[in-house]
């Protein structure tokens, strides 16, 4: 189903916790909302069962040897199912990056970025990723910790911090950088002339941070390509109505 959105009406979606096919854990349920209208990066804000207002994960893209560009093309929205949101978004003239939001379970929250290098030269970007916490409670402080691998290669993921009955990580794949002062994580890639390159990111938040490690890491050793495509069959139950008013529509399709 290919959704017509109009930019300026539509600030955020909200991938809700009754609407998915996964497991849901009421007592650690976590409701995500897309946060769209931001000129450079992409924002995945999170609501912890009342206990914290919003952990706000963002995604920034910068170009090797260019400063922090606005996006040449804001996020288009192209799909629209039952825990899942679709989106392709310009950050140059020639990058563009294809995002599949995925809630899969009240304690899981991933992001798949397929990034399509269509110039004729190499392009060298870096990926950063950083958490900003609203309190309602106190928590301690975020923390940077290397990330387990049998083969000695330096990884590492972020600790958001320690909540009532929660303790989130997140996964940036292939993150190799961090900054320890403003806790980033950092990855830098490179794509050839007309390449495709994918990564994820995988925040979970489960009771303790071993438990929500492990369920990041499972959730990434999985088929996504299959189970995605399961998700999107959800979209048959979105009706189509057309009422004359896009406006009018488009909250309806949402709120289905």
């Amino acid at each position: 189903m290919q959704v017509e959105v109009n930019p300026l009406s539509l600030q955020s979606i909200v991938l809700a916790a009754d609407a998915r096919f996964g497991r849901t854990e009421l007592e650690r349920d976590q409701v995500w909302q897309v946060v769209l209208n931001e000129p450079a990066r992409i924002l995945l804000a999170s609501h912890y069962h009342g206990l914290v207002d919003h952990s706000m994960i963002e995604v920034r893209f910068r170009v090797q040897g260019a400063a922090q560009q606005p996006f040449v093309q804001p996020p288009d929205l192209l799909t629209i199912a039952p825990s899942l949101l679709r989106m392709k978004v310009g950050i140059t003239h020639t990058l563009e990056a294809l995002i599949d939001v995925w809630v899969m379970e009240s304690e899981v929250m991933g992001c798949r970025y397929t990034l399509t290098n269509h110039d004729d030269d190499p392009i060298t970007l870096q990926i950063d990723l950083a958490v900003d916490i609203d309190r309602k409670v106190q928590v301690v402080n975020q923390a940077i910790v290397p990330l387990p691998n049998p083969d000695n290669e330096e990884r590492y993921m972020l600790s958001a911090g320690l909540f009532p009955k929660i303790e989130p990580m997140i996964i940036l794949e292939g993150a190799h950088q961090r900054d320890l002062d403003q806790m980033i994580l950092s990855r830098e890639v490179t794509l050839a002339p007309q390449e495709t390159l994918q990564f994820r990111v995988v925040h979970a938040g489960a009771e303790t941070k071993s438990a929500s490690f492990h369920m990041a890491e499972d959730w990434l050793a999985r088929d996504w390509d299959g189970l995605i495509a399961k998700v999107e069959t959800g979209r048959s139950v979105i009706p189509m109505i057309e009422t004359g008013i896009p406006e009018i529509d488009q909250a309806i399709r949402l709120s289905f």
